[in-house]
Order: structure tokens, then sequence, then C-alpha cells
């Protein structure tokens, strides 16, 4: 599991480099501002996997205008079986 660490604002801000390589090497760094978190900072790695979540969460499609391709994939798809 990753180290999740909670700092004030300030002090992320004077010791930004402490942080950076506390999220590069995979932890989180949550960042507080009078008592609330107000941001995160997370490495590069996991940015990417959030965004790739986000792009497949807000993946929607009229059942009229679904693609060619995933029409074909639905026809040919079997119960149990992984995706080809």
């Amino acid at each position: 599991m990753s180290e999740t660490t909670i700092v004030p604002a300030s002090k992320f801000a004077k010791n930004f480099g402490e942080y950076r390589d506390v999220a590069t090497a995979g932890g989180t760094v949550l960042v507080q501002s009078h008592s609330r978190i107000v941001g995160g900072y997370v490495s590069k790695a996991k940015l990417d996997y959030y965004k790739e979540l986000e792009r497949r969460d807000r993946q929607v499609h009229v059942v009229g205008d679904l693609p060619d391709d995933l029409v074909a994939a639905i026809e040919t798809a079997e119960y149990g079986k992984p995706p080809r």
C-alpha cells in the first residue's frame, strides 16, 4: 500500500523537493490549508492511471450511435470468455 502524507500548504511550498520525492516513490501527498484538504500531489504514473479511469468512466454511447467495431464486438461476444 502506498504512503499518504498530510502536510500544511506552507510546509509543502517550502519543502517541495521532499514531497516530490514522496510522490515519485509511489506515495500521495495531501495538502492542507486551514484544517481542510485542498489538493493532492501524486506521481506521473498515478496521475496517468487516474486519467485513464476517468476516461473510461465517462464513455457513454447511445444505442443507435454505437460505432461499428463496438457493435461487432457485442455481436461476437461469448459469456465468460475474455474479449478478443
